[in-house]
């Protein structure tokens, strides 16, 4: 209680209000700052609880002085502070409604801002824009009027090129030609190729069965000498038995 009541802030308030809270509120530091309304205002909410906290102090010594101090003194019965405490109650609860109103009043002041803040931005915006789309329909607007006050000037170049043009287009006239012309060549060359790879497959398949039958005839060849060379073999063989059939058949007194 003692801190509240030697506060200088809350000594200055009292006697000059004026004073004090024209030290504290400078508008110019407001404009350039935004975020200078949530200090201000949280200084100014504890500035105004210790008021009331000073006030109800004062208040409450006062009373009990009088009470002490009036001849005959004041005497408070129980009746009464029961009273009191009913009438405090009810007043207690008068001022939370009261304090909840406010609050509500306070969030849709909060949302209002907001919203305003937020159209003032998209506005902001849309001026912005509209100023740029401005300058640039004047700036197209002065150039359609140099060109319609150069139109006889330019026309000699119109007429180049139109000329230009016109041999673009013979010149264009011609490449179709020459493209189709090519086209008509290719389609020929592509029939042609389909012709010889017919052709290739033939010969291909041809080439496979001379293939198939070199190599029979390899086989059969082979089996051949195979079969000759025995035969030779067996030959020799009954020549040398005929020879030694002759040796023993021959009688030694014939000798």
């Amino acid at each position: 209680m003692n801190d509240s009541t030697n506060t200088p802030s809350v000594n200055q308030f009292i006697h000059n209000p004026s004073d004090s809270l024209g030290g504290y509120i400078n508008v110019e530091e407001i404009e350039k700052n935004d975020c200078y309304y949530e200090p201000e205002l949280r200084y100014y909410k504890e500035l105004f609880s210790k008021l009331k906290v000073s006030y109800i102090e004062q208040e409450t010594k006062e009373r009990y002085l009088r009470c002490l101090l009036d001849n005959p003194p004041i005497l408070v019965e129980p009746d009464e502070n029961a009273q009191l405490d009913r009438l405090n109650a009810q007043q207690k609860s008068k001022l939370k409604e009261k304090k909840r109103a406010v609050e509500q009043l306070i969030d849709h002041i909060e949302t209002g801002c907001t919203n305003l803040s937020n159209e003032y931005l998209t506005l902001t915006d849309s001026c912005n824009s509209t100023n740029k789309l401005l300058t640039e329909i004047a700036e197209l607007e002065k150039s359609l009027h140099e060109l319609q006050q150069d139109e006889q000037a330019k026309r000699p170049v119109l007429s180049d090129l139109e000329l230009k043009i016109e041999q673009a287009s013979t010149e264009l006239k011609e490449l179709e030609k020459r493209c189709n012309s090519t086209s008509s060549q290719k389609t020929t060359e592509e029939n042609r190729l389909k012709l010889l790879e017919k052709e290739f497959s033939v010969l291909q398949t041809t080439n496979e069965n001379l293939e198939e039958k070199a190599s029979s005839i390899r086989s059969e060849l082979a089996s051949e000498t195979t079969k000759n060379s025995a035969r030779k073999d067996v030959e020799q063989w009954y020549k040398s038995v005929i020879q030694i059939y002759k040796k023993l058949s021959v009688n030694p007194n014939d000798e």
